[in-house]
């Protein structure tokens, strides 16, 4: 029964933890229900706390795939909530495991983990920088219905159109959940156009 599931440690609330990927617990344990159903049903009926009991994830961040890391307590509880011969002996791999891995970090860890966690939070800044010069660009663009609602005002694309062709601007194209995908304009079109600022 080593290694039955990886146990790793993490920082949750100032405190280096012993937590495992609650998808391994699922897939040990057999579980049929699907796991995005499973963990969530699980952390609504018996009150697990974000940044308590799992640190949530987003491990594809176009998909929305979640990973819920888990502390070894909350584990063993998905455990015993499973009644099963497998839940029971995951459970008592877990105390097991305690025992052994509540050993403080040496600060050479401490210090790797820390680094490790710098690295995941530059990843995560340079993210947000490139969606927020995304955003900028889209913010430069506006479809003719989002102005005509904003206006209350009607606008012919035929002289947006050729005011993007004459002065260099592509048309993109946007998606409306209205009507699908429509053309945008750039805001020095609309500005030109019409003397409005998107």
């Amino acid at each position: 029964m080593d290694n039955l599931i990886a146990i790793t440690k993490e920082v949750l609330n100032d405190e280096v933890v012993n937590t495992v990927n609650s998808r391994e617990v699922y897939a040990y344990l057999e579980v049929c229900t699907k796991y995005s159903m499973w963990i969530q049903r699980a952390i609504e009926k018996y009150g697990f706390v974000e940044n308590e009991d799992y640190i949530l994830t987003i491990t594809l961040p176009k998909s929305g795939k979640r990973e819920y890391i888990v502390t070894l307590d909350m584990a063993k509880e998905l455990c015993m909530i499973s009644n099963t011969p497998k839940g029971n002996e995951a459970r008592k791999y877990f105390i097991r495991c305690e025992k052994e891995l509540n050993k403080p970090l040496s600060e050479i860890e401490m210090v790797e983990r820390h680094l490790a966690n710098l690295k995941k939070l530059e990843a995560v800044k340079q993210e947000k920088k490139a969606l927020e010069i995304t955003l900028d660009k889209a913010e430069q663009w506006s479809s003719i219905k989002k102005q005509e609602f904003k206006h209350k005002a009607q606008f012919n694309w035929r002289d947006l159109k050729r005011v993007s062709k004459e002065d260099g601007y592509e048309i993109k194209k946007v998606f409306d959940q209205n009507y699908g995908y429509v053309n945008s304009y750039h805001a020095d079109v609309w500005l030109s156009v019409y003397g409005i600022e998107i």
